[in-house]
């Protein structure tokens, strides 16, 4: 179901001319290797996930995990270890949102759902581990809040939170020893402001289920008058009518899908930060950043921001599959499992998210 959703999203993206004698547009290209599943020895599976913007992809014995965010921080990782004025990399962070543009963040959270509302609420109570300035410092779940810091990006003013477990991350982009890692999820600031009373509201329990009839009445059975007063506050109808069966959260999360959605005309908006920080010979830091801001088209679109983040890189190890074994060009495709540590396939890949979807990272070294 998840698989037909996501072509049919994808029939609105441009053919993909492939060098051959016959144009593929993606959408075939995608049916023909889902095909492949008939056969023992290629198999192609599709998994895909919006929150973190990653597309894994499995066709004649290839595996290619391919992401922009993974591969600007790896490209930039590997351009920084080939400089030998470096001596060493100590920091690396990422940051990542997928947000109502700002001019469409008109509402007191800040946030617009185009999916189900549950997904953002469960993540909102994970915990997150990571490491800075030599420390590793671990977030009980629930506490998120508590490690939001600003994160500025261009004149955009965002809330960071880390993002579960980021030091896992160090040995997968082939870093240990760094003196920070941290892996975090943007937010307009307030955003966590609301949750945090949605928590102390009891909306985010997952357990039991809702005895009151309407919004209102769940809300008058609070205990902590200024809460309440907040709560009511919100724009949520306080008449809406609440599902028996429903558990909080899923009270909520229906409440927020009703009201918090994006209306004709307005546009989403994918945020992504990655930074290295490195020291030279001479003992000083420079940083290297690259920024990426994407605006989709508006709404009713399938052609969101974030939809274009999720499909391009899909897209393009399509593509690189595809064309494995053509003769016309040059492919850095290996069989086995890859990931995107191959500096030849990284600049390649940043150049066709540039050339054939127009995103691109700006990147900047200051020191």
């Amino acid at each position: 179901m998840c698989l037909m959703r996501w072509l049919r999203l994808m029939k609105t993206r441009r053919r993909l001319e492939l060098q051959s004698s016959t144009s593929v547009d993606l959408t075939q290209g995608l049916i023909t290797s889902w095909q492949c599943m008939s056969s023992s020895s290629e198999c192609s599976t599709l998994l895909f996930s919006h929150t973190h913007m990653l597309t894994w992809f499995y066709s004649q014995n290839t595996h290619i995990h391919m992401a922009h965010s993974f591969s600007i921080c790896v490209y930039a990782c590997l351009r920084l270890k080939d400089d030998t004025s470096i001596s060493r990399i100590k920091a690396f962070e990422s940051w990542c949102g997928g947000l109502p543009a700002i001019h469409c963040a008109n509402n007191p959270l800040g946030y617009k759902f185009s999916w189900s509302p549950r997904g953002v609420l469960t993540a909102a109570k994970n915990g997150a581990r990571y490491r800075e300035d030599g420390k590793d410092v671990d977030i009980a779940p629930g506490m998120l809040s508590s490690a939001r810091r600003d994160v500025d990006i261009g004149r955009l003013h965002l809330e960071g939170v880390p993002n579960r477990d980021s030091i896992k991350y160090e040995s997968i982009y082939g870093l240990d020893g760094l003196d920070t890692v941290l892996r975090g999820t943007l937010r307009y600031p307030v955003f966590w402001d609301h949750i945090g009373d949605f928590v102390d509201a009891g909306m985010l329990n997952e357990d039991g289920i809702v005895s009151a009839e309407t919004l209102g009445d769940y809300l008058n059975d609070l205990e902590d008058e200024a809460l309440k007063v907040r709560m009511k506050k919100f724009p949520l109808c306080l008449e809406s009518r609440v599902c028996p069966d429903d558990a909080p959260i899923d009270m909520l999360s229906s409440l927020l899908s009703r009201e918090f959605v994006f209306k004709a005309g307005e546009q989403d908006m994918v945020v992504l930060r990655h930074s290295f920080t490195a020291e030279n010979a001479h003992g000083d830091d420079v940083k290297t950043t690259a920024d990426l801001i994407l605006l989709g088209d508006k709404f009713p679109t399938s052609n969101t921001a974030m939809s274009q983040t999720v499909s391009a890189p899909c897209a393009l190890a399509t593509k690189y599959v595809l064309m494995k074994n053509s003769q016309t060009k040059e492919n850095h495709i290996e069989d086995g499992v890859m990931r995107p540590t191959n500096v030849q396939l990284c600049r390649q890949f940043l150049e066709d998210l540039d050339n054939e979807f127009g995103i691109r990272f700006e990147v900047n070294t200051s020191k």
